[in-house]
């Protein structure tokens, strides 16, 4: 599902106010930033912490580094609850 052009027209970029292109489905690009903001779910995220440089979104990295270490801790809780015996997954 690709984003309503109502909203791309709202949206700038949260460091210059530059005006953003659609990257497919998968991201909004700033060309005077050169970085690319994710949209994940359908939602752009338009953190400037969670933005990409536009190389590295080129070359195939899709995720900030703190997006990657966020899905790490979530990945560890949900390990955590399916241990048998664990009190607190109860």
């Amino acid at each position: 599902m690709s984003l309503d052009s109502a909203l791309l027209q709202l949206l700038v970029c949260p460091v210059c106010r530059g005006s953003l292109e659609p990257m497919g489905d998968e991201g909004l690009a700033c060309a005077a930033c050169a970085k690319v903001y994710p949209i994940f779910e359908d939602i752009p995220v338009m953190l400037a912490e969670e933005a990409v440089p536009l190389a590295a979104w080129q070359s195939g990295k899709r995720q900030s580094a703190r997006s990657r270490l966020s899905g790490l801790g979530q990945a560890a809780r949900a390990a955590d609850t399916a241990v048998p015996g664990n009190d607190e997954a109860r």
